[in-house]
């Protein structure tokens, strides 16, 4: 997962041409919900996250304060 983040992370910088703090905030939020994919729901692949998957993910952001917006 991590090596597709670095991927995403370099399009938005090349290709799209993204402010830094744009590019700061995608790769904090994207970390923290492969983060909490990996370790609480035990997901390894991006191809193996379900609609359950993020709406839980929202969920333990609201649970924990966060805007679903941002962690």
């Amino acid at each position: 997962m991590k090596d597709q983040i670095k991927d995403f992370i370099h399009y938005v910088v090349v290709e799209r041409g993204l402010s830094q703090n744009t590019v700061v905030s995608y790769e904090r939020d994207l970390k923290s919900y492969s983060l909490y994919l990996t370790e609480t729901l035990h997901v390894k692949d991006w191809n193996h996250v379900t609609r359950i998957h993020i709406i839980q993910y929202l969920k333990h952001l609201k649970d924990s304060g966060k805007s679903g917006k941002t962690s």
